[in-house]
Parts: structure tokens; sequence; C-alpha cells
């Protein structure tokens, strides 16, 4: 069902601000979501198109604007940008969400995750729910071989060796 590396949607996205026509966050987002994927050309296309990240067929051709729209609605607000919820998938209707900073910060692929009683967890989340240490007192315990309870749950000077 994914398409094909193709250009070609010519549906606009236009609202009219102060008598002049623009793109819409959503078209913009829409655009950069295919160039991203499509463009050899584009900065970060090693990161999405290189590594084999597709956009589903409805969101690409004719009516690829309008599907794409319809699948994820206006953006919630300015704060948000379109997020992949797993980050090795496709651009997909049930793979992708309208998400804050914070949370595509949570989402990326570089980020650490940890087990906290039992639950999995991106270390940035344990360290703001749990520690009672600051961050980087956190990841230093963790590179010196801390399991991450420890780390996380024990107060400065409370622990001495492993």
């Amino acid at each position: 069902r994914l398409a094909p590396r193709e250009h070609g949607d010519t549906v606009r996205s236009l609202k009219k601000e102060d008598g002049k026509r623009t793109m819409t966050p959503e078209y913009r987002a829409w655009v950069a979501m295919k160039n991203r994927c499509l463009n050899p050309n584009q900065a970060r296309f090693k990161d999405y198109g290189g590594r084999g990240i597709k956009i589903c067929r409805c969101w690409l051709g004719k009516n690829g604007f309008r599907n794409f729209l319809a699948d994820m609605g206006p953006k919630p607000s300015p704060a948000h940008s379109m997020d992949r919820k797993k980050t090795d998938r496709n651009y997909t209707k049930s793979n992708c969400k309208w998400a804050t900073r914070i949370e595509q910060a949570r989402n990326a692929r570089s980020n650490r995750i940890i087990r906290i009683g039992g639950k999995r967890m991106v270390l940035a989340a344990a360290v703001e729910r749990y520690a009672v240490v600051p961050g980087g007192t956190v990841r230093h315990r963790l590179c010196r071989g801390w399991t991450p309870s420890k780390a996380i749950f024990t107060p400065a000077g409370g622990f001495r060796g492993r």
C-alpha cells in the first residue's frame, strides 16, 4: 500500500490572511514530509527517505493533501507538528499524530530507554517523574555503571558503589 517515490500533488491548501493567500500549517507539514521522504537533495533525506521511510499512497497523488488532512485533522495548536509514533515505521494514518516539541523529543531514536518498576520509559521522562537528583547526575551515574533505579532514586551522597 505504500507509494513509490513520486511527486505530483497539485492540491493547495490556502487561506487568506490580510488579503494574502498563504499555505496553511497543515499544508506546510505535508510538503515538508514529502520532501524529507522523496527528495534526495533535501538535507534530512538521509534520516527519512534514505532510511526507507515511505508515505502511504493515499497521502500522495492528486488528492494526497485532502486525504492527509482528512486523516490527520487540523493542527491542535501552533505548538504542534507532525510526529511518527514509531520512528522506524512509515508515514501512515495509524503511525502519525500532531505532537508538541516535548512529545517529539521523547520519541526520538536517540533516546535512552530504561526500566523502572517493570515499566519502559524514556530516561528524560523517568528523571522528570522520579529523580531525587538532577538529570545530569543520573546520566553520569548510568555511565559509571549504576542501575537505572539506583541512579534515579539515590539521593546525592547517599550511595557508595554500584
